[in-house]
């Protein structure tokens, strides 16, 4: 059982450039109020999130238990809110760095942006429509690729929801990602931002 915080999940609160694989998070139980809730890490930076599950017999909730009370601002099955990080890297075939080789001068580092990456995931996942925004992999993604994931289980809120993603900001990437037909009505809650989703639909069978 995990008490509600600004950030909670039964992994990691906040992963910054992390890699988290082959997870497996069950019976996770929060309760109190957070402003990200999730089944694995509630906020991911730059993050990869490989082969990982998330059940609870049939379903995992990590926003509302069963007979607790618990409630977030935005919740996702995978992760809460999903955003890309700044790394430092040093590329020695860069022109700048061919120079200062030349000249005897140690290599420049530079900034790159890392996206955070959900692949090979599979979701158990229910709300009973306490929380406010709410997506079946992500709550809010942003700078987000993901692929070959699925979401099972019914999923409600009091605002946004989304078969895969509650709101959906600048460049994401959703491809062969699979939600159950009772997951939701539509795929994302809101995107304003026309992003990409390949190979995506629903499949059929019992929630």
């Amino acid at each position: 059982t995990l008490a509600g915080a600004h950030s909670v999940a039964p992994i990691a609160a906040r992963a910054t450039t992390a890699t988290v694989n082959q997870a497996n998070a069950q019976n996770s139980q929060i309760v109190g109020y957070s402003i990200y809730s999730a089944g694995l890490v509630a906020e991911a930076e730059g993050t990869r999130v490989t082969n990982a599950t998330t059940s609870e017999g049939q379903t995992i909730n990590p926003t509302v238990t069963q007979g607790g009370n618990g409630t977030a601002m935005v919740s996702g099955g995978v992760a809460a809110k999903t955003s890309s990080s700044m790394d430092d890297t040093t590329d020695p075939n860069s022109i700048n760095n061919r120079v200062r080789r030349f000249f005897g001068l140690a290599p420049r580092k530079t900034q790159v942006e890392v996206p955070t990456v959900i692949e090979n995931c599979y979701v158990q996942y229910s709300s009973n429509g306490q929380t406010q925004n709410v997506g079946g992999l992500v709550g809010f993604a942003e700078n987000t690729q993901l692929s070959n994931s699925y979401v099972y289980g019914q999923i409600k809120a009091s605002d946004l929801v989304g078969s895969l993603a509650a709101m959906v900001g600048d460049d994401v990437q959703f491809d062969h990602c699979y939600y159950h037909d009772a997951t939701g009505n539509q795929i994302f809650g809101y995107d304003g931002n026309g992003n990409s989703a390949s190979n995506t639909s629903s499949f059929k069978g019992s929630a």
